[in-house]
């Protein structure tokens, strides 16, 4: 089986509760979305067999497969998943939550809801983390959108990020990344119990 991958790379993972901690990132290609803001090129990729792929993480030598994308759940995972389980891979997953997770077990699911998107409530159950972005037109009435569902209420980790809009490729110093900063701040100062995210592999200048 093969899959379009983007790229395959280690380094520390960015944002949320995870952060600092060492992964391969696999890259897959493709989205269901069509975001504006998006800072990822998904398109540029080529395809790989599972074996590849395997071999490919095992030469980078990390415990922790980051499965991204683009949106990697337009892919059937199972197959993958079963390979890095078998290589002894903890196995995370960003997604937007907008498809289905295969059955396999995840060592942690990050969903990062966008607005106005439907959202599958199979995946919406077995996330860890929620990841609002903030600055989107109508962002703080998506989040208590998703805060009012009964899968929200057992997610232990929320965060909301910041977005650069504009560029694809915006840093968090740009105009506009500092006004959705302060209004992220401010949002967690009336909210505790969220907590602000910052996409620290930008500010440390790493991939």
């Amino acid at each position: 089986m093969l899959y379009p991958v983007v790229e395959i790379f280690k380094s520390l993972e960015g944002e949320g509760t995870n952060a600092g901690m060492a992964a391969v990132f696999v890259r897959l290609g493709g989205c269901n979305l069509n975001c504006q803001f998006c800072d990822t090129d998904f398109f540029t990729c080529r395809e790989m067999s599972i074996s590849d792929i395997v071999a490919k993480c095992d030469d980078l030598r990390a415990p922790n497969i980051v499965l991204t994308g683009g949106e990697p759940t337009i892919h059937n995972l199972a197959p993958l998943m079963r390979a890095f389980s078998r290589a002894g891979y903890c196995i995370y997953i960003q997604t937007n939550g907008t498809l289905p997770l295969p059955d396999e077990p995840f060592k942690f699911v990050v969903v990062s809801p966008k607005p106005n998107t439907r959202l599958n409530s199979y995946t919406m159950w077995r996330a860890n983390e929620l990841k609002y972005l903030v600055g989107l037109s109508g962002w703080e009435d998506w989040i208590w959108e998703v805060e009012s569902r009964p899968y929200a209420q057992r997610i232990a980790h929320k965060y909301v990020m910041p977005v650069a809009m504009g560029t694809k490729h915006s840093h968090p110093d740009d105009w506009c990344s500092r006004e959705n900063t302060k209004l992220a701040i401010d949002f967690v100062k009336r909210n505790p119990r969220f907590r602000l995210a910052v996409q620290l592999h930008k500010y440390l200048n790493i991939r």
